[in-house]
């Protein structure tokens, strides 16, 4: 779906992109930097799963938090990037602040529960284009089930092949150990034949 992991920045201060782009990398989300309105208005064309603007760009442009997320409309969560002391006035509104400098753990944890909600939201929304998956996505193995049916077909197969050799060898062995065998039987048959039978002296062997 187009725009589905994007996020706007609009900011000029390079410090607080920064900021942004570190964090967002960690939750695989893509940046999209406007400095200007016209390049954030362009952008919400995108359908971004957040928005982030820098207080100081609100205050320069004349906009309050009530007009931006009106401009931004259902959907992205709004976090507003406060670099001054003086509170932001988001009351009455879903707008979220975040002091900057901050770390990027904490813009994670402002950003990870809304940007799944947002998620959700624009995968439910009829105008949004439905997600194809990959139909192999949900049946891969894991390593370990990967690993054992591995083993078991390796097993399998060497066990057929010790098989075929042990047949091909004792249809050639038993046949030759056969003939020795008969043939020594035969031997030891002979040799004892003659030594139990009577010596043969001829006619006249028993005349002094």
């Amino acid at each position: 779906m187009a725009g589905k992991r994007v996020v706007l920045l609009w900011a000029t201060n390079r410090g607080v992109q920064m900021i942004v782009n570190t964090g967002l990398a960690q939750m695989q989300l893509e940046a999209v930097f406007c400095t200007s309105l016209g390049q954030f208005q362009e952008n919400l064309q995108r359908q971004p799963v957040a928005v982030l603007v820098a207080s100081e760009e609100l205050r320069s442009s004349g906009i309050d938090v009530a007009a931006l997320v009106s401009l931004v409309g259902d959907g992205p969560i709004v976090v507003i990037l406060n670099s001054s002391r003086q509170p932001i006035d988001s009351m009455g509104t879903r707008a979220r602040p975040l002091a900057i400098p901050c770390t990027s753990k904490q813009l994670v944890q402002v950003l990870s529960g809304a940007v799944q909600s947002a998620e959700d939201s624009q995968q439910k929304s009829p105008e949004t284009t439905p997600i194809v998956h990959d139909p192999l996505e949900n049946q891969s193995l894991d390593t370990q089930n990967l690993n054992e049916l591995i083993a078991e077909e390796v097993d399998k197969q060497l066990k057929q092949l010790i098989q075929t050799k042990l047949d091909s060898l004792i249809q050639r062995l038993v046949p030759e150990m056969a003939e020795a065998i008969i043939k020594q039987e035969l031997e030891r048959l002979l040799s004892e034949a003659q030594a139990n039978a009577p010596l043969d002296l001829g006619p006249d062997s028993g005349d002094v």
